[in-house]
């Protein structure tokens, strides 16, 4: 493990830059350090508001510890534009900086602004005309709602007149028009003053609305455009939108297949008021190979790897083949694999047209504990079906798995499911997903929301039956923009099993978990759910089973996550956090007294939530963060004390 941490601890500093040239080093030591930084004449905003535009800094410890700021007069310029465009954008279009000073004392730099700010500007009304109906009486006609179209302005009626914005609303403006088909709409802004009264005017010349005549995907070579084409959405004849040819553009990119996508009108016959629409694309390697390393625990390493195609033999299919391999290091050689997956899939989008996308899968699962194991063999059929937003999805899936068990004695008396060689479990799906998060390796805002329905057995055939219910809540909150995030997660779940109330062995039912097949139970514990315990450490069991531990799982699940995430230098982030989760085996154990973590383990029962706390490190990378954290247990019962209450975790991207 001391290896591991050595490791990790270099790739970190040269990740972070530590490493930087001698000649780097020097351009800045050539630049001397800004010691203070002074504004004069400032009355509607502070310093703090000012400054907090500026680049350059006074020394701040606590805010930036270990950066200092160069003067530069370059920079400089930069900062006082800054603070003019600030003042422009709150109403102050005739505020000026007079004068500016930097002195030199003692090597340091010392900064004197000073502005005068005028009075703050209004805007009074926001008028559309037309030169072609002063009235806008064929604006109805041509369902052409004025306040619609300024729904989405900057300026608005009684607040602070921006001239910037004038620019950015004509822009949108033309844009809401050109969403319905009004290619060559004219938009002329105008203000007219009265005191600190801004009257703002935008002339429109809405032409006539344009059609689609021919529509074209270039540039491609591996994909075949009839199958592209069925990710435009508008076709020959239909009326010119501009919104969706966006929509489009972004829909071509999710794909997988480009780098990047461009659109352009070309051929505009103004006669026929028509246009040819067309994408030019830029391709991405379409094989990939994949792998990579996980330390999950001090003994337990994680080996994944995958080989695929975007387009499959030039069909536009994609294919992919992944594996994940656990092992524990701790068992002798030739018995190192403890766990293992492996996946085919194939994915078609655009079913018969439709925005359904297909995936058919063959999926395989070694799982080997002290007295069982297991392999499971898979196949399932699932759609797809993005939502109003390009990251919301709609999947329904239908599956079935053939289970062989291995089993000793032991494992058959303490768990009447082992008790079976084999058997199958065929169920439906329906999972829903709403991602609202601003990015998907470091949001800072925003949430994700998921909620999956699993029903086996039944109608659908097969050896087992039960309902499956998971729903998750994960939300992002800036604290500090842009340097401190507040990220928390919330999962449940609840199995309740539908076959009869015997075991397989024909013996009474203690438990309902008894009812549930072992691998579609919950577990908790490990780097993603609940760091400081083992992977799937938590399991339901109320008693120690022995130095090799075996999982059972539980039919009711609750897990929470609680983290901070601050930016410090660089690619370098800190985060501290707070887990809590744990699964039982029967609903009547969870208890809300036991919710609430307690200062001394005699007072901790079994079945009492389990909590554990600590720091990490996250470093960027452009495949997401590289993390290494440190947790430690907390509210573990005297019962299931163990020699170690801490663990390491090492992976690739955030917990959540």
């Amino acid at each position: 493990m001391r290896r591991v941490i050595l490791v990790i601890g270099a790739t970190l500093l040269v990740l972070c830059g530590c490493g930087r040239s001698g000649g780097s080093l020097l351009l800045l030591e050539d630049l001397p350090d800004v010691e203070s930084i002074e504004i004069e004449g400032n009355e509607a905003f502070d310093d703090g508001t000012l400054e907090g535009l500026m680049t350059l800094k006074e020394p701040a410890f606590f805010k930036r510890p270990f950066k200092k700021s160069r003067y530069s007069e370059r920079v400089l310029k930069s900062d006082l534009q800054a603070i003019r465009t600030f003042y422009y954008r709150n109403g102050y279009i005739r505020a000026t900086i007079e004068n500016h000073q930097v002195r030199t004392r003692d090597g340091k730099v010392h900064i004197t602004i000073q502005l005068t700010e005028g009075v703050p500007f209004f805007t009074a009304a926001i008028v559309l005309t037309s030169p072609e109906d002063p009235g806008l009486k064929s604006w109805q006609e041509k369902k052409l709602n004025p306040k619609r179209l300024q729904r989405d302005f900057g300026l608005k009626v009684g607040k602070p007149f921006d001239p910037f914005s004038l620019t950015d609303d004509r822009r949108t403006l033309t844009r809401a028009l050109e969403d319905r088909g009004y290619l060559l709409a004219k938009v002329t802004p105008r203000v007219e003053f009265d005191g600190t009264r801004a009257l703002v005017f935008f002339s429109v010349l809405p032409g006539v609305t344009f059609t689609v005549d021919e529509v074209d995907v270039v540039n491609n070579k591996a994909v075949p455009t009839r199958y592209l084409l069925n990710e435009v959405e508008l076709r020959s004849g239909d009326l010119y939108q501009r919104n969706k040819i966006l929509e489009s553009q972004q829909q071509l990119l999710q794909t997988g297949y480009f780098n990047d996508v461009a659109w352009d009108t070309t051929g505009v016959d103004r006669q026929a008021s028509q246009v040819d629409l067309s994408f030019t694309v830029s391709e991405r390697q379409m094989y990939w190979v994949e792998g990579g390393v996980g330390v999950s625990s001090e003994n337990r390493v994680r080996l994944t790897g995958g080989w695929g195609s975007r387009s499959f033999l030039r069909t536009g299919t994609r294919f992919a083949l992944t594996t994940e391999t656990e092992l524990d290091l701790d068992r002798g050689v030739g018995s190192y694999i403890d766990d293992h997956q492996s996946q085919i899939l194939l994915r078609q989008s655009r079913l018969a047209g439709s925005r359904w996308e297909g995936q058919p899968s063959l999926t395989f699962n070694h799982d080997r504990e002290p007295d069982y194991r297991q392999n499971i063999y898979g196949a399932g059929l699932s759609f797809r079906r993005r939502l109003s937003g390009l990251r919301d999805q709609i999947v329904l899936g239908i599956e079935n798995r053939w289970v062989d068990n291995d089993s000793e004695a032991s494992a058959i008396e303490r768990d009447p499911q082992l008790s079976r060689e084999t058997y199958q479990t065929r169920s439906l799906t329906g999972r829903i997903q709403l991602d609202s998060r601003n990015d998907f390796f470091e949001p800072n805002k925003g949430s994700y929301r998921e909620v999956s329905i699993e029903v086996a057995g039944g109608a659908l055939g097969g050896n087992n039956g039960f309902r499956k219910a998971t729903g998750t809540l994960t939300k992002f909150v800036p604290m500090v923009p842009g340097r401190a995030v507040l990220a928390w997660r919330l999962q449940v779940g609840s199995i309740d099993a539908t076959n009869a109330k015997t075991t397989f062995t024909g013996d009474p039912v203690e438990s309902e978990v008894q009812l549930v097949p072992i691998e579609d139970r919950y577990l908790l514990g490990g780097a993603n759910t609940v760091r400081g315990f083992d992977q799937n450490e938590l399991d339901g069991r109320r008693t120690s089973v022995g130095e090799e531990e075996t999982e059972e799982g539980g039919i009711v699940s609750l897990l929470g996550n609680l983290e901070t995430r601050v930016a410090l230098f660089s690619r370098l982030s800190l985060v501290g956090f707070l887990d809590a989760g744990n699964v039982w085996q029967d609903d009547s154990e969870l208890a809300l007294r036991g919710l609430i973590p307690r200062s001394n383990s005699s007072d901790v029962s079994p079945s009492d939530l389990r909590y554990s706390f600590g720091a990490g490190l996250r470093v960027a990378t452009p495949v997401g963060p590289v993390r290494v954290d440190y947790a430690r247990k907390w509210n573990v019962p005297e019962l299931l004390m163990e020699a170690k209450k801490d663990t390491w975790h090492v992976s690739l991207g955030h917990t959540f």
